[in-house]
């Protein structure tokens, strides 16, 4: 299908050739430029973006996109504009048209920071399972950090349960976290005893990547539960027989329609209140390649932002297992 299969039954207008053009101004009334516009470029890329004025819009598209080929336009309200913006990615990206965007997108298009530690070749090795590279030896000195989470680190150790948390962590790192080394802090981070919950109703730990979280372990009341975000394409390639298989296997998982946006419209919520499952299912081999999926997205879409709560202490004790433990 077309672009236009698309779009003309959503409303948009046919498509402007822009080409060359510095100012779209005299193809909308300064009254009527707010709404959702799709960009494609001489690639045949699309971008899909929101604007209370899509003529000031389009000159800042212009200045990091000089190849802007057509513009398509829909008017909306500024309520309806996140909505509309969202859905419209999320559509397009299912039905394979190559997005620009980053924001909303489960793949982003082209280079990113992250290519530059680890190349595009060694991920993918990684996401075919490949855990044999050569990460650093030395990790980012972070003593304002230490200092400043020593207390809650102290804490967790003194909980009953922090060595079996401790093994589950360095798991989930082993498994979905490439290079984790070298990429540290920059690209991702684990926090310890996150945020003001209560005594029984807390996170005790936490990693999270890019803009979002992708892995908890929280106490609620006497039970501790693991809870992952992965990529839920994974399981929809699974055969009845492998789905049947891992339903078998592991009846304690259970899933929500919980997501964030950075991690896009690919995105699956899974949970289990049986620790010992949580470490057997962080073995399988669809659920392991569910979540380098993901996180590679996330790595990909840029640096980590939750940096600021990173645990320094917390992450001494996971390379620590890495080292010493057999997983």
């Amino acid at each position: 299908m077309t672009l236009d299969d698309f779009l003309n039954p959503l409303h948009f207008s046919a498509a402007q050739h822009v080409v060359n053009r510095a100012s779209i101004a005299d193809l909308f009334r300064p009254q009527q430029r707010c709404g959702i516009y799709v960009l494609q470029f001489l690639t045949g890329e699309v971008y899909v973006g929101q604007a209370v004025d899509v003529a000031r819009r389009y000159v800042q598209h212009r200045q990091n996109h000089p190849d802007i080929e057509t513009i398509r336009f829909k008017k909306a309200t500024q309520n309806d504009l996140n909505d509309i913006e969202r859905n419209l990615i999320w559509t397009l990206e299912q039905n394979h048209f190559q997005l620009r965007n980053i924001t909303f997108t489960s793949s982003p298009q082209g280079e990113s920071d992250f290519d530059q530690i680890m190349s595009v070749e060694q991920q993918e090795s990684w996401l075919l399972g490949n855990n044999q590279f050569i990460d650093a030896q030395q990790r980012i000195q972070t003593d304002e950090l230490r200092r400043k989470y020593s207390h809650k680190f102290n804490k967790f150790q003194s909980l009953p349960f922090a060595n079996t948390v401790l093994k589950l962590l360095a798991m989930y790192v082993h498994c979905a976290i490439p290079i984790p080394k070298m990429s540290e802090l920059v690209f991702w981070s684990c926090s310890c005893l996150p945020g003001n919950s209560r005594e029984k109703n807390r996170i005790i730990v936490r990693v999270n990547l890019n803009w979002q979280e992708v892995f908890n372990i929280y106490q609620k009341g006497d039970e501790l539960i693991t809870s992952w975000y992965l990529a839920e394409s994974i399981f929809k390639d699974m055969s009845e027989t492998e789905s049947s298989q891992l339903d078998q296997q592991f009846p304690d998982l259970d899933f929500d329609d919980n997501f964030y946006y950075p991690g896009g419209i690919d995105q699956l919520h899974v949970f289990c209140t049986n620790l010992q499952n949580s470490h057997l299912v962080m073995q399988n081999q669809f659920f392991i390649a569910a979540l380098r999926a993901f996180n590679m997205r996330l790595l990909k879409k840029g640096p980590n932002v939750y940096g600021r709560y990173h645990c320094p202490q917390l992450a001494d004790e996971i390379f620590k297992k890495l080292e010493t433990t057999k997983i």
